[in-house]
């Protein structure tokens, strides 16, 4: 079974949530502990949640790009770079919204329901 870090706005996380239950039902591990925050970082403690989704990506084989037609803010671009410098498997799903998703390393599946069934989940 394969190990995973999900990534995507954080207005998804309850979405996400979702989906990373799918994934540890069907036997794999999702590594991705801001899915069980309570609330977007704050300055306060935004330098800790930052590092500790780095080491979770780190922790993962496997990095997932949740996209959508918005481009917005948020470091799930940035981490889709982390994932790519430290050798993880590429998965998007969703639409390729900017350059980097063209890369040949990333596998597109343009639904959920596409990836959920290639997981077995």
């Amino acid at each position: 079974m394969a190990t995973l870090y999900l990534a995507a706005r954080f207005e998804r996380q309850p979405e996400l949530r979702v989906y990373a239950a799918r994934l540890r039902a069907a036997g794999h591990v999702v590594t991705s502990r801001w899915l069980e925050q309570d609330g977007p970082a704050v300055p306060t403690d935004a330098a800790v949640r930052a590092a500790q989704d780095l080491v979770d990506i780190e922790y993962a084989w496997w990095f997932v790009l949740f996209t959508d037609e918005l481009l917005g803010r948020g470091g799930k671009d940035f981490e889709m770079g982390w994932a790519l410098h430290h050798g993880l498997h590429l998965r998007l799903v969703g639409p390729r919204v900017h350059v980097f998703h063209h890369l040949p390393a990333v596998v597109q599946y343009e639904t959920v329901d596409e990836f959920l069934e290639a997981m077995g989940a």
